[in-house]
């Protein structure tokens, strides 16, 4: 008897420490479509032989973010490999990568960004950008001008 009313007692001194714990609201899933668009060219001309030497090598890439985690997850990653700087394209021809996604803005930014490692002769210059998509935007234009 003693061990019923000892264990009753331990049993309800635990359920009442504990307490209720309401579970987390669920944030409800509001999708969007998000466009990001890079644009490569040039509007110099590269194409004397003082420029031989010179290659780029351009990285984009956009990538969703977990705002509770910091997860990434990677959508789209390009490169152009190493190019001279004479076949850079003019603006008429200009490269573009793009990826319209659509995202729970919710739960993920919207990371993107670029970068580039410019090569002259045995020297390598690099050079970054990134930034997240805000919110309220649907769409994002980055230009990446020679």
């Amino acid at each position: 008897m003693k061990n019923a009313l000892f264990l009753a007692l331990l049993t309800s001194s635990i359920l009442f420490s504990c307490g209720y714990v309401e579970p987390e609201p669920e944030i409800p899933t509001l999708e969007k479509d998000k466009n990001i668009t890079f644009e490569f060219y040039t509007d110099k001309d590269y194409s004397s032989s003082q420029y031989d030497t010179y290659f780029v090598n351009l990285n984009v890439g956009v990538s969703l973010v977990d705002k509770n985690t910091a997860q990434e997850i990677k959508i789209v990653e390009e490169t152009t490999g190493w190019i001279p700087f004479k076949d850079i394209p003019y603006e008429l021809n200009k490269m573009k990568f793009w990826k319209l996604v659509p995202v729970d803005i919710n739960r993920y930014k919207v990371s993107y960004g670029y970068f580039h490692q410019v090569k002259i002769g045995e020297t390598i210059q690099m050079k970054a950008f990134g930034k997240f998509l805000e919110k309220w935007e649907d769409e994002k234009l980055i230009t990446i001008k020679f």
